[in-house]
């Protein structure tokens, strides 16, 4: 379990790493890296749902991961849309897609803390906040999808960037756990 634990860490560090380069793109370049993005969206939703998948298949011996298995399965439709879908998606939909994950994403965070503070991990306020970013970012979102595509990619960008970046200290600070 405890290797498990360590490898979905380092996993996640990476996945963090990369939205927060995908959140640059999207505030220094809104027109032309929204398609670029809704591309790396779908092929990183596959990618992250399968790993969450495999990490989840290897694992259901120690009663597996709930979380991880609805990650899994949440990358893998959201990937698979976002790959059929492309310029509907980046125009019309990514907008409100990417709101519903936001706000699943602030679910998991709010679970994960509440997890941590019971676990007494002295960072568990960090996903605290990480949701309390996700659902204001949530909120925006859904009260500007009639505004442009460009404000929306910028917003979505620095929720890509702030949230990873929080969620990347949290992956750090917890490693020293496992």
């Amino acid at each position: 379990m405890r290797k498990l634990d360590r490898s979905l860490a380092n996993y996640l560090l990476l996945l963090y790493g990369g939205l927060m380069i995908i959140g640059l793109l999207l505030v220094i370049f809104p027109q032309w890296s929204l398609m670029a993005v809704t591309w790396l969206l779908g092929f990183g939703a596959l990618i992250s749902g399968a790993i969450s998948l495999f990490l989840f298949w290897k694992n259901r011996k120690d009663g597996g991961n709930s979380l991880l298995l609805f990650g899994a399965v949440l990358g893998i439709i959201v990937g698979i849309l976002i790959m059929i879908f492309r310029l509907e998606i980046a125009l019309v939909i990514l907008p409100s897609l990417i709101g519903v994950a936001v706000v699943a994403s602030a679910a998991l965070c709010i679970m994960a803390s509440l997890r941590y503070r019971e676990l007494r991990v002295s960072s568990w306020w960090l996903p605290l906040i990480a949701g309390a970013v996700a659902l204001t970012v949530a909120i925006l979102i859904f009260l500007n999808l009639s505004s442009t595509v460009s404000l929306l990619t910028r917003i979505i960008g620095f929720y890509c960037i702030i949230f990873s970046g929080i969620r990347f200290g949290e992956c750090c600070t917890v490693k020293k756990y496992l």
